[in-house]
């Protein structure tokens, strides 16, 4: 790994992490700290508030005023949305996640949510992907799942399924595919299989120019409550984008937050 950024130096390319956040929680500091520990050199963070106003904007205007790092941290505190986007939250999501990349200065966009963290090595590991494969357009890693306290999640059952008889059934299809590594916490996300989860991906600038994160949804979809992660999953996929995958799970996944409180079953509505 040292020989390899040693040699790169020259096309080593800034990454932007971008940051959506609707509360901006205790848990932000965590993804931030994460961030801020990466060893690789060139990196900037951009926070985005979803329209934070009362006690969550206190909190993303002391994030803003925090100490300075070696990562340049950036925060934004994105206007109310129109009604149309303000109804439907992965929406209001995607509206975040599309400012945070117009603001960000780098040729590379990752995104971290805003309760989950990357662990040591993460943006190394990814840009080097890239760097060494440019006719890809992205990449990802796998990840771990973790109980909302930092447990290992070993419930045997998907977390994103509200029927606990679906879920079990859900896990088994994951396990089969190779998705989900069986009696672990480890998913090896698989765009083919499965999903990418957001914070698992590194994308060059210009994939966003023509594969936008959705910002309209059909009643079909709402009804389906389908996340703007899994939407643009849909949209890589149909358009046959050339991605690879970092064998390596190098995001720590906390359960808890939009997507795991409620019923979600995307196979319904591709």
């Amino acid at each position: 790994m040292g020989r390899w950024r040693r040699e790169s130096r020259r096309v080593q390319p800034l990454i932007s992490v971008i940051t959506p956040t609707a509360v901006c929680g205790p848990h932000v500091a965590r993804a931030v700290a994460s961030v801020h520990a990466q060893e690789y050199p060139l990196v900037e963070h951009v926070v985005v508030g979803d329209a934070c106003i009362g006690a969550a904007r206190v909190r993303l205007d002391a994030l803003a005023g925090g100490p300075a790092a070696r990562v340049p941290l950036r925060v934004l505190n994105a206007p109310p949305p129109a009604p149309v986007v303000a109804s439907y939250r992965p929406a209001r999501a995607a509206r975040a996640r599309t400012i945070g990349a117009g603001a960000a200065r780098g040729v590379l966009l990752a995104f971290l949510d805003d309760d989950n963290e990357f662990e040591p090595g993460h943006l190394t590991e990814m840009v080097r992907a890239l760097v060494e494969q440019p006719h890809l357009e992205a990449v990802h890693c796998w990840r771990r799942i973790l109980c909302a306290d930092g447990t290992p999640y070993l419930a045997g059952a998907s977390p994103w399924e509200g029927d606990p008889g679906q879920a079990r059934r859900d896990y088994d299809d994951l396990v089969e595919a190779g998705v989900w590594v069986p009696g672990t916490n480890l998913v090896r996300d698989r765009l083919a299989a499965h999903t990418v989860d957001s914070s698992c991906w590194l994308l060059r600038r210009e994939l966003l120019d023509r594969v936008p994160f959705r910002r309209r949804y059909s009643l079909r979809e709402q009804g389906a409550r389908l996340g703007e992660d899994v939407a643009f999953c849909f949209d890589l996929r149909a358009r046959g984008i050339p991605i690879g995958c970092v064998e390596r799970y190098s995001v720590r996944y906390y359960l808890g937050g939009f997507s795991t409180h409620a019923t979600r079953d995307y196979r319904r509505i591709e």
